[in-house]
C-alpha cells in the first residue's frame, strides 16, 4: 500500500496540507514501512490559491494534488478542508489524521495499525486548511 504525507522539512508532518512543499511517498507492507520518494506539492508553488501578477490561481479544492498522490492509496495529514478531503476520496485516495508528527514513526505505525488518529472536527477551523 502507498502512503503520502505532506511534508517541509522530510522529517515531519506539514502543519497545513495544502501549502506543504512535498509529500512523502512511503510503502507499507508486512508490518513495515519504507520511503519511496518525495513528490513536489505543485499546489503550494501558487501559495495556495493566491496569485502574483501574471500567475494562474491554483485550483485549489485538491484538483492540484492528482499528480503527487498519483497511485497513493492514503493520505495521512494533521488536518485539511472538506473540499480537499473530497477531491481525495475523489481520486479514490483514504485520508487519515494524525496526532503525531514524525513522518517516519507515522509510517512505521500506519503500517502495523497502530497509529492513533486524530478527530478531524478538531483540525479543521473555519477557513482553516
Amino acid at each position: 500500500m502507498k502512503v503520502a504525507m505532506p511534508t517541509d522539512d522530510r522529517k515531519t508532518l506539514a502543519g497545513h496540507f495544502g501549502r506543504a512543499a512535498e509529500f512523502a511517498i512511503y510503502e507499507t507492507a508486512e508490518e513495515e514501512a519504507r520511503l519511496l520518494e518525495y513528490r513536489p506539492n505543485l499546489h503550494a508553488r501558487h501559495g495556495a490559491g493566491q496569485r502574483g501578477q501574471g500567475q494562474q490561481a491554483a485550483r485549489g479544492g485538491g484538483a492540484d494534488f492528482e499528480e503527487a498522490l498519483a497511485g497513493v492509496d492514503v493520505l495521512i495529514c494533521k488536518g485539511m478542508g472538506r473540499r480537499a478531503e473530497e477531491a481525495c476520496a475523489t481520486m479514490g485516495v483514504d485520508v487519515v489524521f494524525a496526532r503525531e508528527t514524525g513522518l517516519d514513526d507515522i509510517a512505521a505505525k500506519f503500517a502495523r495499525d497502530e497509529l492513533a488518529e486524530a478527530d478531524p472536527s478538531c483540525e479543521r477551523g473555519e477557513g482553516h486548511h
